[in-house]
């Protein structure tokens, strides 16, 4: 993440990540090491800033493909609970077709999604539903969260319902699991 904020819902500013200043110095070290392009993942309801983001690419010439998409539970926006999985679907739709909140930005990425331990959540499984339709009218990647490494079979059981391209889906933390035949078993489903 270039930038999140996490922390209305943790109740903790260690969750609140804007050091713009230092986000642009390690962002010229990576240039000077031969890094051109790095993925933000962070989303509708994370703190998403385009304005942030365009800055730091400015100052550094690195270039930042940012995200659409919504978290996990707790971390959703109230706009997630009103609107229906097919409105979704076409706002995720309309940030990589067009443009991020009117901006000049957009969307490379539908990520990071996410599901909660143990348990995909109801409207966790409505972001997935509507994040494979974008993903179908897009061909965009998709990004995923796994807490703790857990629910990457069940994840990818959503992705396969939805005929979802599965060389364009990255499961993050899984490696969180511990439980290496489990990680086989995810590498072994394509």
């Amino acid at each position: 993440h270039i930038t999140i904020d996490l922390s209305g819902v943790k109740k903790d500013a260690d969750c609140f990540l804007n050091n713009k200043r230092q986000t642009i110095e390690e962002f010229k070290d990576l240039k000077a090491k031969g890094v051109s392009t790095i993925i933000d993942v962070t989303n509708r309801g994370m703190g998403r800033s385009t304005e942030y983001v365009s800055e730091v690419i400015k100052e550094t010439g690195i270039n930042i493909l940012q995200a659409t998409g919504y978290y996990k539970e707790p971390f959703l926006p109230e706009e997630v609970y009103k609107i229906s999985e097919k409105e979704m679907a076409k706002l995720l739709v309309d940030e990589i077709v067009n443009w991020i909140d009117g901006t000049q930005v957009k969307a490379a990425v539908i990520g990071e999604i996410g599901t909660s331990l143990n348990k995909i959540e109801e409207m966790e499984k409505k972001v997935f539903e509507a994040s494979c339709r974008a993903h179908s009218e897009t061909g965009a990647p998709i990004i995923t969260h796994t807490t703790l490494g857990k629910l990457g079979l069940e994840q990818i059981e959503i992705f396969k319902e939805f005929n979802v391209d599965l060389s364009k889906v990255t499961l993050s933390h899984i490696d969180l699991s511990g439980d290496l035949e489990y990680m086989f078993r995810l590498v072994d489903t394509g």
